[in-house]
């Protein structure tokens, strides 16, 4: 009777982890719209993938609409204004070794390695300003990402779950459970009453 009491401990502990597994997987993605309970929003509505798809996709297109409008200011302090200088910076840094030259006079080496940090620097504006704004309405950037937030549905993000995620991890969490319950039931049958 003492060993038939002993493998509930198993029995318990496997149950315990499929229960998990299924709350993990109900928390990732129920509900799918927010619940309300007395006009107040219930947490973890709605679930954990739909909203950060949501949250990602308006990521997406609210960078490339900021990106878009700072590539048509050129006077105000913005991110691409930020990396143009960190590029003149760098440039600057790299060509440090024409100080090294001992028959340039100095103002000659200044002006050359401030003429080529400049022209990088004008290099980089052109490509950040106007060629990547080109290619993203060239290639219709935008249409593409109205596409990947139709296409990349809930019930696919499900699917691709189940498929590669769901599965091994229910095997995995299985089996360390079970393993668990063996040890459970060997300190029950070995500590003495």
């Amino acid at each position: 009777m003492t060993f038939l009491k002993s493998l509930l401990f198993i029995v318990f502990n496997v149950v315990l982890a499929y229960c998990l597994v299924c709350i993990i997987k109900f928390i990732l993605f129920r509900p799918r719209q927010p619940k309300f309970w007395f006009k107040k929003q219930i947490p973890l509505t709605p679930g954990l993938v739909p909203k950060y798809r949501n949250i990602l996709m308006e990521k997406i297109e609210v960078s490339l609409h900021d990106y878009l409008t700072a590539c048509q200011n050129y006077s105000q302090n913005n991110m691409i204004s930020d990396w143009e200088d960190q590029i003149y910076e760098k440039a600057w840094q790299q060509l440090a070794s024409l100080e090294e030259i001992k028959f340039l006079p100095s103002f000659i080496k200044t002006k050359l390695r401030h003429s080529v940090a400049l022209l990088v620097f004008e290099i980089t504006r052109g490509f950040l300003r106007s060629f990547v704004p080109f290619l993203l309405q060239k290639l219709n950037v935008k249409h593409y990402i109205a596409l990947l937030d139709e296409k990349i549905s809930l019930e696919i993000l499900e699917e691709y779950f189940n498929k590669y995620v769901y599965k091994y991890m229910l095997i995995v969490v299985l089996s360390f459970y079970f393993l668990i319950g063996i040890a459970n039931m060997i300190f029950f049958l070995i500590i003495p009453k």
